[in-house]
């Protein structure tokens, strides 16, 4: 299990690996370029980690949200920054090829959301969330992020999906016919308890049930 970041209660950007045959906590590299940030979502897919959005913290007190997504290579045990980028590549990500590619639409900054990977062609999905300049709109996104074409793909938009805080998990048989469950969170002042499933495939998304 990989915990990267959170909160105790300032934002924290430390990394830790629980080894579950050993029963410890050992720690994991970080980047000088990651600020410390909550309400990140984070996902596993193949031999790396995936960091995305959430509130970062910043020199002398500021912050914000973001819409940064970051990859951890379990091999060779470096973060990469694949974007979007204001600074130079030289001080994010080495080769050019491994960033995101402009011009293409991105997902607003938010948190708290939920981060999902999947699909034979593997991709993150990013459900919900709030952002805005209030930091309290409700988000009824769902997005795909294109791990190989590192590009971004506005797959629906529902009024169920304007929550944040709440669970979700892939349910199928293998690769293939890939369903989100999505369960509670927070939208309208409230906590839900409801249970949403959506289907996710390579080819875009389905019904959505509620």
């Amino acid at each position: 299990m990989y915990v990267y970041g959170g909160r105790s209660p300032a934002p924290r950007d430390d990394f830790w690996k629980y080894d579950f045959k050993t029963k410890t906590w050992v720690p994991m590299p970080t980047s000088d370029l990651m600020h410390p940030r909550f309400g990140h979502g984070a996902a596993v897919s193949g031999d790396s980690m995936y960091v995305y959005g959430g509130y970062v913290s910043k020199e002398q007190g500021e912050g914000g949200l973001t819409d940064e997504i970051w990859e951890f290579s379990f091999e060779e045990e470096e973060w990469t920054m694949l974007g979007p980028r204001t600074e130079n590549f030289e001080r994010t990500v080495e080769d050019p090829a491994d960033a995101i590619v402009f011009p293409q639409a991105i997902p607003s900054p938010r948190f708290p959301q939920q981060v999902l990977s999947t699909g034979m062609e593997p991709a993150l999905y990013v459900v919900g969330g709030v952002g805005g300049e209030s930091m309290m709109e409700e988000l009824p996104e769902l997005w795909k992020f294109d791990i190989e074409a590192k590009e971004w793909t506005l797959l629906a938009t529902h009024p169920l999906l304007a929550r944040s805080d709440g669970a979700a998990t892939l349910v199928g048989k293998g690769d293939f016919y890939k369903h989100v469950m999505l369960y509670g969170g927070h939208a309208h002042g409230q906590f839900l308890d409801d249970l949403v499933t959506m289907f996710v495939g390579e080819t875009g998304t389905g019904e959505m049930d509620q």
